[in-house]
């Protein structure tokens, strides 16, 4: 195969003669590096692509996986939590860091709350005892929840006064003093007729015994 031109100093045609078969070959060679050479470039590529991917998708798949544990958390389907780990600075890094910062606060109002029905609780089981007196302190963190607890509270106070009346009442009936009267204006339903009743049952027998003095 030759390969001609014309010299444009000396006018003559110059060729350049070369094997055929060499020629192809030295293209088939140029043409094997480019197809490799694109190939690992594809391939490096790709894994950088699956790199960068994999680096942002891993801390979304946490997060939600945090997201999730906290719902099942608020539902009482776990008992405690952990902080959400991203070992990163950018905006995932500042979403982990408002999310623990929510998730703690979160978690100290539901323990305060957790605490006080617990108190709550062992108040009532004492009630169902015969014992109105039990006293707590009321710091929940959730308004309504403070709101029934204080309500509950008022309720036991009411009924341990209701029955410490009666009590005293019946004391003094057994000293044969039956000039005590019990005195609740806020008394309602069995309360109501039974301080009425003991007022009726020492009136009755308070003037009986008068009736009594004067037959003798």
């Amino acid at each position: 195969m030759a390969l001609c031109g014309i010299n444009e100093i000396s006018g003559w045609k110059v060729c350049l003669i070369n094997d055929k078969s060499s020629i192809f070959s030295a293209v088939k060679d140029t043409t094997t590096l480019m197809v490799v050479s694109l190939l690992i470039f594809a391939l490096i590529l790709a894994v950088a692509t699956f790199l960068i991917v994999k680096s942002i998708t891993r801390p979304v798949v946490k997060i939600k996986d945090a997201l999730l544990n906290f719902f099942d958390y608020l539902n009482h389907k776990k008992t405690s939590i952990e902080p959400l780990r991203l070992n990163t600075s950018d905006e995932l890094g500042l979403i982990a860091g408002a999310f623990n910062d929510n998730v703690r606060s979160i978690a100290r109002d539901i323990q305060k709350d957790d605490e006080l029905i617990k108190k709550t609780s062992e108040a009532l089981d004492m009630a169902k005892m015969g014992d109105f007196g039990s006293d707590f302190e009321v710091n929940g963190a959730n308004n309504r929840v403070n709101e029934l607890a204080n309500h509950l509270k008022e309720t036991l106070k009411e009924l341990d006064k209701s029955f410490i009346d009666i009590a005293a009442a019946l004391d003094t009936y057994v000293k044969d003093d039956f000039t005590h009267t019990i005195v609740n204006e806020n008394a309602q339903g069995q309360f109501k007729k039974t301080n009425d009743n003991l007022n009726k049952l020492g009136l009755y027998i308070k003037e009986m015994l008068k009736a009594l003095i004067k037959s003798l």
